[in-house]
């Protein structure tokens, strides 16, 4: 099941698979254990997305936290894509899911 054009990345130097996504949430696993990572927020990035693609996901460790983040296309715009960041949240992870 492809959600993305890469289902795997690295963060911190781990690998990581996507596994579930839905528009509050996406789910990784690195083999062990599965992780909930919670919608943080979108904004504009420089750069194109096609429209063909369903999405550039890379692992982001910043500003804002650890966790990914999803480029998507915008289609107002050939010179702005949309990027959504989901965040590592310690309150979503207490909950086992």
């Amino acid at each position: 099941m492809n959600l993305f054009e890469n289902n795997v990345i690295t963060i911190n130097g781990k690998l990581y698979e996507i596994v579930a996504k839905n528009p509050m949430a996406i789910w990784i696993s690195d083999g062990y254990s599965v992780i909930p990572l919670g919608y943080h927020h979108t904004s504009l990035c420089k750069g194109y997305v096609s429209t063909k693609s369903k999405g550039v996901v890379d692992g982001y460790s910043g500003k804002f936290g650890i966790g990914v983040a999803v480029k998507e296309h915008n289609s107002r715009s050939n010179r702005y894509c949309y990027i959504s960041y989901y965040i590592l949240n310690e309150e979503v992870n207490r909950w086992q899911y």
